[in-house]
């Protein structure tokens, strides 16, 4: 029943008519019996009334109805409710979770019970794949898609095709597409046929000048939206941001105190910090990596990673880039599969044949760059990598099952 398909693109049972949209989630089976078997999730049928009418303690319900059936998830986690239902209530909302809090559920939820297409704007390319396969294995299949500079050509603009047809709930990009004319046309496009769902600012803390990771392409990024969607409905998100931070979200995003949701508990009982400073930092590194393999505390169910400032070995102050320590790892742990993970361009020491060996990847696959990333990132979910070596580039919020997360992080500097 196409016209009314909404999340998975295929429908396995025959003879079923689906329905699902932002008031009925149903299927109906004709039967001999009875004329017509009707089964709808909801406990109770949302009424016609706007979503902001309907008694919390029954939004709340059927949220989470709605979660478990969609995304598996059996209940909210801290802030996750409050931060949905201000964000389908209010025109503009930032909504605040620590890592690993469950950001994602904040705008998975809305932008499938709206129709139209819920535009994320994510800074690193890493986690918009993540975010992209995610969706896939949830059912979303070809309803998910991103644009980063990985996209050019005949690739990006069947993207903004299957965009401009409606075909998409979901669409993830980078900040900087904003600042092309041609994306802001097709968003100014999008917005004038009212398949605009909503916009989420992902990592919005790199808006302010005062923060940590301020990244000039948010900037301009308040107004642009403003601009070219006024009535969009905009959901900003972090895992970290100061007082200053925030009151420079708010007022790029026109937001008042009662707009934020801020559900920060800062304590991580599941992590433990060990500062080291060792005469010789390789050698150490290569006997931590050994003590855990020889405790057989360390493999593909219990993965480690190394974070690097570095993407190459700097020769004069002799330092070790992630090229020199995904080597030191390898020769430390033979027997493992460890890949490496950097922004672009790749490092100057990346050998293609070689590394795509190293990971156990021989197919016939292009064996470029973006293709290696996308492989390791794939592989290391999967448990297929006992580790892996990154620049931040990576990013932090890639997310992981707890049953099989990440057992070491270290941050080599």
């Amino acid at each position: 029943f196409n016209l009314l398909q909404h999340n998975d693109d295929t429908f396995k049972d025959a003879g079923v008519i689906y329905v699902h949209n932002h008031q009925l989630n149903a299927h109906y089976i004709p039967s001999k019996d009875t004329p017509l078997k009707r089964r709808n999730v909801f406990h109770k049928p949302l009424t016609n009334k706007g979503i902001d009418q309907i008694p919390v303690r029954g939004l709340r319900k059927n949220l989470k109805e709605l979660s478990y059936l969609t995304f598996g998830h059996s209940d909210f986690r801290t802030g996750q409710f409050e931060i949905i239902s201000a964000s389908l209530t209010s025109h503009a909302t930032l909504g605040l979770l620590p890592t690993g809090g469950g950001k994602s559920l904040c705008f998975q939820l809305p932008g499938a019970i709206f129709p139209g297409c819920t535009v994320v704007v994510c800074p690193i390319t890493a986690l918009v794949r993540d975010h992209f396969l995610e969706l896939s294995e949830f059912g979303f299949n070809s309803r998910a898609d991103f644009i980063s500079s990985e996209k050019t050509g005949p690739s990006r603009n069947y993207v903004l095709h299957k965009w401009e047809q409606g075909q998409l709930k979901f669409l993830f990009v980078s900040p900087e597409q904003f600042q092309k004319k041609s994306f802001r046309e097709h968003f100014k496009s999008m917005y004038g046929k009212g398949l605009l769902n909503r916009v989420v600012i992902d990592e919005v803390h790199c808006i302010s000048e005062w923060g940590h990771d301020f990244r000039t392409s948010y900037l301009n990024l308040a107004g642009t939206i403003k601009k070219f969607g006024p009535e969009v409905p905009i959901t900003c998100l972090t895992a970290t941001a100061s007082v200053k931070v925030i009151e420079d979200i708010q007022i790029e995003f026109d937001l008042e105190s009662d707009d934020v949701s801020y559900h920060m508990d800062s304590s991580r009982e599941e992590l433990t910090f060990r500062l080291q400073k060792p005469e010789n930092k390789a050698k150490y590194l290569k006997e931590i990596l050994q003590d855990r393999y020889a405790s057989e505390n360390l493999n593909n169910q219990s993965p480690f990673i190394i974070f690097c400032p570095l993407k190459n070995d700097n020769q004069v102050g002799n330092r070790l880039g992630v090229s020199g320590i995904t080597d030191l790892a390898r020769e430390s742990l033979p027997s493992l599969k460890i890949g490496s993970f950097t922004g672009d361009p790749h490092p100057k020491a990346w050998q293609p044949h070689l590394e795509f060996e190293a990971i156990g990847e021989t197919s016939g696959k292009p064996k470029n760059y973006d293709t290696f990333k996308e492989t390791v990132q794939k592989l290391f979910k999967a448990n297929k990598l006992a580790g892996i070596v990154a620049t931040k580039a990576f990013g932090m919020g890639v997310n992981k099952p707890q049953e099989t997360g990440i057992n070491y992080s270290t941050a080599y500097s």
